[in-house]
């Protein structure tokens, strides 16, 4: 039975280091997913499509700060989508993914849009 590792990345935001929790499904070789929750809900959403997906991609579950396991903000006038967009750029940066295919729901399908619009986007398929 496939399970994920749950593990911590540290995000800043606005100069402050917050962590970030994930939950990484499958080998390290394959394609990355990206799976991002809608606004009221973590990464146990997709518990179901990344243990079926972890035989062909390496699935990463993101929790947004604020939900699940990951920290709080200070300031709740910083939930907004330059937070999510920097923080799974991050995220993507401190686990070594160039290049990932991106699937949300709601607040995670928004960031993944956002993301796909950037200069030189990591997005290969939203």
């Amino acid at each position: 039975m496939i399970s994920p590792s749950v593990d911590y990345c540290p995000v800043n935001v606005e100069g402050k280091i917050y962590n970030m929790a994930y939950r990484d499904w499958g080998d390290s070789d394959l394609p990355v997913l990206i799976c991002s929750h809608g606004i009221t809900h973590n990464s146990r959403i997709f518990d179901y499509l990344a243990k079926s997906l972890a035989k062909d991609y390496r699935v990463i579950c993101p929790d947004s700060l604020g939900r699940g396991r990951s920290d709080y903000l200070d300031d709740k006038l910083l939930y907004h989508f330059e937070t999510y967009v920097a923080n799974s750029i991050q995220l993507m940066k401190y686990l070594g993914i160039e290049q990932c295919d991106w699937l949300g729901t709601s607040q995670g399908g928004i960031t993944g849009m956002i993301m796909a619009s950037l200069k030189q986007s990591p997005i290969r398929k939203l």
